[in-house]
């Protein structure tokens, strides 16, 4: 038996988006509870999420990694790297940078994998430094320079997951 809590509202955590998507799909009409029509909606994030950096435990998508001190950034042939982790959405710059890429995972629990496998490698002769963002919080292709209120510098990715690159 499902349980409202006192809103009559209650939550569905999917770790994969692809299938709240179906999920959502499939729900949208025509399904009751108890007799009562049911509104099904993406829910959105949490009013105390906004002004952190996302925690591993938001279960989040999205991955910025950085790529310090290396002779080159990254490029769109270095998806292949990640994509080890699982099926990957989106891979592109974070604000046009070379060293700084954003990607976006259909599963939160592959996003997790990769941030914490690839934090602290060693990758063109520099060091990849990882760190959550909030989903859909960074806009594709985005031209000019970033906003300061949503860019998080690389120099904190390490501070901010309380990871150390040293394994």
């Amino acid at each position: 038996m499902l349980e409202l809590g006192n809103k009559g509202v209650c939550y569905v955590m999917f770790y994969d988006s692809r299938d709240a998507a179906n999920a959502i799909s499939a729900l949208k009409n025509n399904f009751y509870l108890d007799g009562e029509e049911v509104t099904i909606v993406e829910s959105r994030l949490r009013p105390d999420a906004f002004g952190r950096c996302p925690l591993r435990t938001d279960y989040q998508a999205t991955v910025l990694v950085s790529l310090v001190g290396a002779k080159r950034g990254f490029e769109d042939s270095d998806r292949v790297h990640f994509e080890r982790y699982g099926d990957i959405c989106a891979f592109y710059p974070y604000f046009n940078s070379e060293s700084e890429w954003v990607i976006e995972y259909f599963d939160c629990r592959s996003a997790n994998a990769a941030a914490m496998g690839c934090h602290g490698q060693a990758a063109c002769k520099g060091t990849i430094y990882t760190t959550f963002l909030w989903d859909d919080s960074v806009p594709h292709q985005e031209q000019g320079p970033a906003p300061t209120s949503k860019r998080f510098r690389s120099e904190d990715a390490r501070d901010r997951r309380g990871a150390s690159p040293e394994r």
